[in-house]
């Protein structure tokens, strides 16, 4: 599910927080 967050950026919650800790959205 790593991907399909990235990919969706806000849309996932876990992709968010991801993103939010990397600093790239």
């Amino acid at each position: 599910m790593e991907g399909r967050g990235r990919r969706q950026g806000g849309k996932d919650k876990k992709g968010l927080r991801r993103e939010r800790r990397r600093g790239g959205g």
